[in-house]
């Protein structure tokens, strides 16, 4: 990500730098520094991570259906309820992407090498507009 206003922002051209084959409906976003550290990150005192509404535009047009990210948000932590990169992912209010997700603090440990993998999603059986999940990757090799 890059520092911008104090703010460690994924900007279009970071994702752009990063991600090469943009042939999947599945993007896991692994943010740098990465380390062991974030399995207990404070986040709502630190600084997180979120997401640009324009590298979120690319990640919608590349057709990405299901978004994984260590971030605790996609958006600023404080942004006065705008959600923005949420509204965008899931093009919210006028053509709604029901059938995609955005699944929020992950760790992915940099044990784990960059690549294509099969994502298994465990989802509880909850009704509401979050539930906790545990995505599996799986090595498609």
């Amino acid at each position: 990500p890059t520092l911008v206003d104090g703010d460690v922002v994924v900007m279009l051209k970071d994702l752009e730098a990063a991600w090469t084959n943009r042939d999947t409906s599945t993007l896991v976003l692994r943010t740098l520094p990465n380390g062991d550290w974030k399995r207990s990150a404070e986040w709502v005192i630190a600084n997180a991570p979120y997401i640009h509404v324009d590298a979120m535009d690319l990640i919608v047009r590349s057709g990405i259906r299901h978004l994984i990210i260590d971030a605790p948000t996609v958006d600023r932590l404080e942004d006065q309820g705008v959600l923005a990169s949420h509204h965008r992912f899931w093009q919210w209010p006028y053509e709604p992407r029901l059938d995609c997700t955005i699944t929020e603090l992950v760790y992915v440990p940099s044990s784990i090498p960059d690549g294509r993998y099969l994502v298994l999603f465990n989802v509880a059986p909850l009704h509401s507009d979050a539930a906790p999940s545990r995505p599996m990757l799986v090595s498609s090799e």
